[in-house]
């Protein structure tokens, strides 16, 4: 499947109908998102994640590269490192080994999700309208991390290693109108990334909207923006057809502050 994939990208690479004009943008941004959800060990264990964090939600930033060239696609490199550090009640199931008898026990979960390296790989094409910039084009994500659980009462550790490629669809647009004459911008940017394959699929939801600084346009443009972004992870096979191990279906959502130049 992987390889009908980076067939099919080079495809769009080189037929696309990229900007006739080269472009650089550059951002980073500064999430503080919830996590919800499960993974299951491969030793089927189920750890539940769940925490409110507030400002110290995520503590690892974002940032991004979009790079358009005369006649070839623009590419865009995401960085999206997170980590999640929280605690959870879980049950787990007991077997005296007396007549079978059973019965359900409580304990606390220390539970980490480190994504150390997820990063997007973008290829797309676009169409500026006035006011409007429609994009669509393929991605390709590639996780690395762990996910680690430990309880307090039985004291039982697990941890499982996560590395994987998640080829993904990309849509997007971006809307702009002038605010202030020869001042400032408003502008709103909506994408999506996302796949479906063998049970599992992921989503990427970002909407934002900006306010871009505009008196030296001919030099570049400065932006400040606040959104929302939403990922919601279900992997329980890869692109593959391979069992995934983990297992997991994680949500990550909530706002992020942005800052970033555009040439």
């Amino acid at each position: 499947m992987l390889n009908r994939f980076l067939l099919l990208l080079l495809f769009v690479f080189s037929f696309s109908y990229g900007k006739p004009y080269m472009h650089l943008k550059a951002g980073f941004a500064n999430p503080k998102m919830d996590v919800s959800g499960y993974f299951l060990t491969k030793d089927d264990k189920k750890y539940t994640l769940e925490g409110t964090f507030g400002l110290k939600g995520f503590s690892r930033s974002h940032w991004y590269v979009d790079i358009g060239l005369p006649l070839i696609p623009n590419i865009k490199f995401e960085s999206l490192p997170f980590e999640h550090h929280g605690k959870s009640v879980v049950k787990f199931p007991v077997d005296t080994g007396i007549f079978g008898i059973k019965f359900n026990a409580y304990d606390k979960v220390k539970s980490d999700v480190v994504f150390d390296t997820n990063i997007d790989i973008i290829g797309y094409y676009d169409i500026d309208f006035p006011y409007i910039n429609p994009k669509l084009g393929l991605a390709i994500k590639f996780i690395k991390g762990y996910l680690y659980a430990k309880t307090e009462r039985f004291d039982e550790e697990e941890r499982d290693d996560v590395k994987t490629f998640i080829p993904l669809l990309y849509v997007g647009n971006e809307v702009v109108m002038p605010f202030v004459p020869f001042l400032f911008d408003l502008g709103a940017d909506l994408e999506l990334k996302g796949v479906a394959f063998h049970n599992s699929y992921f989503i990427d939801l970002k909407a934002m909207g900006k306010l871009k600084l505009t008196t030296f346009r001919e030099i570049g443009i400065i932006y400040a923006g606040m959104g929302y972004r939403f990922w919601h992870l279900v992997l329980k096979r890869l692109p593959d057809g391979r069992k995934a191990s983990p297992q997991m279906n994680i949500e990550w959502e909530g706002t992020f502050v942005e800052f970033g130049i555009e040439f």
